[in-house]
């Protein structure tokens, strides 16, 4: 049985609950913004084109520092 592979998948309406929802363990909070804000971040530059992705495994987003 193969797994499904790890891929960045663009960020939509309909994940973008599920995205906000991954969080980094305790002791790394100090070397990454959450991602609601880099979200917000992003959005105040729209002149940078940010380009909103997540890594996913499959259908679901994953947080890959667990």
């Amino acid at each position: 049985m193969s797994s499904p592979g790890v891929h960045l998948q663009e960020i939509t309406d309909d994940d973008r609950d599920a995205v906000r929802a991954l969080r980094v363990r305790r002791n790394q909070k100090q070397f990454v913004a959450s991602v609601s804000q880099s979200l917000k971040e992003a959005a105040k530059k729209p002149e940078a084109n940010p380009w909103y992705r997540a890594v996913y495994r499959g259908d679901e987003p994953v947080n890959l520092s667990r």
